[in-house]
């Protein structure tokens, strides 16, 4: 019970942030973007691995890229250890409401994006909490009726489509912006 009241909180607190927001709304395609927010949850290896190849593709096309995660889990994994490309979110970097804290959070929030892609596929406030505070001029994401007013685009994820499936789909739909 405690839980849903401090969740209740924590959504009323980003409610609020959404109402005093103030930003320039641009739609871009991938193409045109120079600097690239990303952020995602880390569930296995393979979501990493996803990511990295993106973040490297995005790299080598000379766009700026800043990609912070969310690790549910106290003990980082190994495979994360090797790749030191992501900022990582855990549970002791959020505060009792589990709003994010820290300088490296606090820095991405400053960036001046001109495209933030959520790539989570299940909800985290933490994650939500810097896609409202974020200045991006487009933010893109997963389908949610709580974040209808915070996100410029939405792509619906079907129930079994897996991380692939949902990162192509985004990827689709972001090249037909013009």
């Amino acid at each position: 019970m405690f839980d849903k009241i401090k969740a209740r909180f924590t959504k009323h607190l980003i409610e609020r942030e959404v109402q005093k927001q103030i930003r320039i709304k641009k739609a871009i395609n991938l193409d045109s973007s120079k600097k690239i927010g990303i952020l995602f949850n880390l569930n296995d290896e393979k979501v990493l691995t996803w990511v990295y190849d993106f973040i490297n593709k995005l790299t080598d096309d000379g766009k700026i890229v800043r990609a912070i995660c969310y690790l549910p889990e106290k003990k980082v994994p190994d495979y994360y250890l090797t790749k030191l490309k992501v900022d990582l979110i855990q549970p002791h970097d959020l505060n009792f409401f589990g709003i994010p804290g820290s300088p490296r959070v606090k820095d991405f929030i400053k960036n001046e994006f001109d495209l933030l892609l959520d790539l989570s596929l299940k909800d985290e406030p933490s994650l939500d909490y810097l896609i409202v505070m974020s200045k991006a001029g487009f933010k893109v994401g997963r389908y949610r009726k709580s974040m209808i007013k915070v996100f410029d685009l939405m792509i619906r994820k079907k129930e079994d489509m897996d991380f692939k499936d949902y990162y192509k789909s985004l990827l689709q739909y972001l090249s037909k912006i013009k």
